[in-house]
């Protein structure tokens, strides 16, 4: 069904959630499981945390609108780090939280994004302001936080980062985190 390449527990750095202790669930290679039982038989007696956050290969496989269901019966809040390369699934709503990156060629439709939901803008190492602060005024009605996700090696106090970022009232500043 699904492979699981690391469980683990950390502060969130960025998105609606940042400041929030939460255990992240990365999907790729590692260990393999062929039902969603068989997941929540290892996953559910180690969970100290009411966030449970879903990153790395394609989070909105098939089976995983089971498995988040299944967790939302526990009472456990979700949050899904996505790509937005693909069109968002039919369990859209079942999902607490999307963290979706913006793509200038997407699937995924934004304004389907509500406003406890954040629009990812990756920064690379050399800040494209006018490229970012387009893109985000792109996406229009969009309700959803428009994050700039930094780099770690880019000064989030740089004064000339600050006076960029400052035109665009609906962005906020973080640090990525992956």
């Amino acid at each position: 069904m699904f492979e699981v390449e690391r469980i683990y527990e950390a502060v969130r750095e960025e998105g609606t959630n940042q400041g929030i202790i939460t255990t992240f669930v990365r999907l790729g290679q590692g260990s393999s499981y062929s039902s969603v039982d068989e997941f929540m038989a290892e996953l559910y007696p180690s969970l100290r945390t009411t966030w449970i956050c879903f990153c790395g290969e394609d989070p909105t496989r098939v089976g995983m609108g089971t498995l988040i269901q299944a967790l939302k019966e526990l009472r456990y809040n979700v949050e899904l780090m996505y790509s937005g390369n693909l069109r968002e699934p039919g369990w859209f709503n079942s999902v607490d939280l999307w963290m979706v990156d913006y793509l200038t060629q997407s699937f995924f439709s934004y304004n389907r994004l509500r406003p406890k939901d954040s629009v990812r803008f990756k920064v690379p190492d050399e800040v494209k302001m006018d490229f970012l602060l387009s893109a985000s005024d792109a996406l229009g009605m969009c309700a959803a936080v428009r994050l700039a996700s930094l780099a770690p090696n880019i000064d989030i106090n740089d004064l000339s980062v600050l006076a960029n970022f400052g035109r665009a009232e609906r962005l906020r500043i973080g640090r990525r985190q992956e």
